[in-house]
C-alpha cells in the first residue's frame, strides 16, 4: 500500500508540470498587494517581533483573523497553553483557523505559522546585537501566501473535500501550536487526509527559482528533478525527514500525507535583518501558483486510491 501511495502521489504531482511558471504572472494585482500588506503589517515595530505567548503575538493573531474575514471566511480561535523548555511557567496562545465544511468525509489542511522570535528569545543568530526580529520571511511570507490562497479559494477548491485554513501560534518555541491543533482536529473535524504547509516562502532566488519540498511519504529525488518546470528552476526533495521539523510534524507522525514548501534557509534566518525589503514577491506568486495546482489536482490522485 505504501508503494502504491507513493506511486500515485508522484503521478499526481507530475501531472501538475504544465505552465505553472507562466501562471504566476497572471496572479491578480489584489493578491500581490495583499502579500506586501500582510508582510509589512506583521513586521511592524509595534508588534515587536511577534514572540509566542506575548500580547504582540495576540495582536498579530487579531490581524490574521481580520484578513481571513476580509477574504470572506468566518475565522475561529483555538486557545491553548504551552510551556517553553527554557521556562517554568506556561503561556497562552491562539491558533486562528477557518473551517470550510463541504460535507465531505475528509479534510485538507493548509497552514502557516504567524509568530516569530520577538527580541530574540535566545534563538537569535544576530550574535552580539539586539533588536526586533521582524521575521519577514519567517514566517510573514508564509502567512501572506496563505492569505493569497484564501482570496482565491474558489479557483482551487475541490468540493469533494472540506478545508481548514490555519495560522499557528507558538511555532518558534517548539511547534506547540500545530501540535495542539492536531489534537483539536481529531476531535472536531472529519479526518485530515493531506496537510500542506508554508514556512519561509519569500526568498526565492531570482536565478535558480529553487523550491524545497519536505514530504511524507517521501518524494524520490528523480521525481524532484521532473518538478523543475513547475517553478521554472529546481525543486529539491532530498530531505523528507525534515517534515518532522515543520508544523506538519504531528500530522506526519499520525500517517497524514504532508507537504511543507519553502524557498529555503538564508543568511538572514533568525536575524534582525530578516526584513520586508528582502522579500521576493514574484517568488511568492510562483509558490502560490504551484500550491494552487497541487490543491486542484492532488486530491484527484488521492481519490484513485479508493
Amino acid at each position: 500500500m505504501q508503494q502504491r501511495l507513493t506511486r500515485y502521489l508522484i503521478y499526481g504531482i507530475i501531472l501538475l508540470a504544465e505552465c505553472t511558471v507562466a501562471s504566476y504572472a497572471q496572479m491578480p494585482g489584489k493578491t500581490m498587494r495583499q502579500y506586501r500588506h500582510v508582510i509589512n503589517a506583521l513586521c511592524a515595530d509595534t508588534l515587536q517581533g511577534r514572540e509566542a505567548g506575548t500580547v504582540y503575538e495576540q495582536q498579530a493573531g487579531a490581524m490574521v483573523s481580520e484578513w481571513f474575514s476580509k477574504a470572506g471566511f468566518n475565522p475561529q480561535i483555538q486557545k491553548f497553553s504551552f510551556r517553553p523548555t527554557d521556562s517554568i511557567t506556561s503561556r497562552n496562545a491562539s491558533n486562528i483557523y477557518c473551517y470550510i465544511n463541504n460535507n465531505a468525509d475528509s479534510t485538507i489542511l493548509i497552514s502557516a505559522h504567524y509568530d516569530h522570535l520577538g527580541m530574540g528569545s535566545g534563538r537569535s543568530r544576530s550574535l552580539g546585537k539586539s533588536g526586533i526580529h521582524p521575521g519577514a520571511d519567517d514566517n510573514a511570507s508564509g502567512v501572506a501566501l496563505l492569505m493569497g490562497l484564501a482570496q482565491r479559494y474558489k479557483k482551487w477548491r475541490q468540493p469533494t473535500y472540506n478545508y481548514i485554513l490555519v495560522s499557528y501560534a507558538a511555532h518558534e518555541p517548539g511547534l506547540f501550536g500545530s501540535g495542539a491543533f492536531h489534537d483539536y482536529c481529531r476531535e472536531h473535524f472529519p479526518p485530515v487526509c493531506m496537510a500542506l504547509n508554508f514556512d519561509m516562502a519569500g526568498r526565492m532566488d531570482a536565478r535558480s527559482h529553487a523550491v524545497t519540498i519536505y514530504s511524507q511519504p517521501a518524494i524520490p529525488d528523480t521525481t524532484g528533478e521532473k518538478l523543475g518546470p513547475l517553478v521554472g528552476g529546481v525543486v529539491y526533495t532530498d530531505e523528507p525527514e525534515r517534515i518532522f521539523q515543520t508544523d506538519c510534524k504531528t500530522f506526519a507522525a499520525s500517517g497524514v500525507r504532508c507537504l511543507s514548501l519553502t524557498t529555503g534557509l538564508h543568511e538572514d534566518y533568525h536575524k534582525i535583518t530578516d526584513v520586508p525589503e528582502k522579500i521576493n514577491y514574484n517568488g511568492i506568486a510562483i509558490m502560490q501558483a504551484f500550491a494552487e495546482k497541487i490543491l486542484r489536482q492532488y486530491p484527484a490522485a488521492i481519490n484513485t486510491l479508493h
